[in-house]
C-alpha cells in the first residue's frame, strides 16, 4: 500500500483569476477558444498525463486560465455583438448547435476576420455536407 504525503500549497501559488462565463458562453466559444489557446491546452495536458499529479501542473493550468481570459476578453472587444446572439441562442435553444446555425455564421465570420480563427468544427456538427 502506497503512501502518499502531501505537503501544504501555498495558496498564493494556486490563486488565479476564474473565467467568469457560463455553459453557453464556454459551449459556444469553445472551438475558437481551443484555437487560440492550442499550445497552453496541449503543454497542460501533455504534462498533466505525464506527471499524474495535478500539483505539477499549477503553472500550466494558470497559462490556460490566463489564455482564456485573453482570448474572451478580445472577443468581447472586436465581436461582441456577434458572440452575445450566438451565445444567447445557444443558451435559449438547451445547447443545440443545429438550431444556431444562423448566429454561429456570423459569429465565426467576425471572429475569422478579427482573429484569422476558424471553428474546426466536425461535419457532423456544422451541418455541412
Amino acid at each position: 500500500k502506497k503512501v502518499y504525503i502531501m505537503e501544504a500549497l501555498d495558496i498564493k501559488k494556486i490563486e488565479t483569476e476564474e473565467l467568469p462565463a457560463t455553459s453557453s458562453v464556454l459551449y459556444a466559444g469553445a472551438h475558437h477558444l481551443g484555437n487560440y489557446c492550442k499550445q497552453d491546452f496541449t503543454t497542460f495536458i501533455q504534462k498533466r498525463y505525464e506527471t499524474k499529479d495535478p500539483r505539477a501542473t499549477l503553472e500550466e493550468g494558470k497559462k490556460v486560465t490566463e489564455c482564456a481570459l485573453e482570448f474572451f476578453r478580445k472577443l468581447r472587444k472586436d465581436c461582441n455583438k456577434e458572440f452575445t446572439d450566438h451565445w444567447k441562442c445557444i443558451d435559449y435553444n438547451n445547447h443545440h448547435f443545429g438550431l444556431c446555425r444562423k448566429t454561429q455564421a456570423v459569429y465565426d465570420d467576425c471572429v475569422f476576420k478579427n482573429f484569422n480563427l476558424t471553428s474546426d468544427q466536425p461535419i457532423h456538427l456544422t451541418g455541412a455536407e
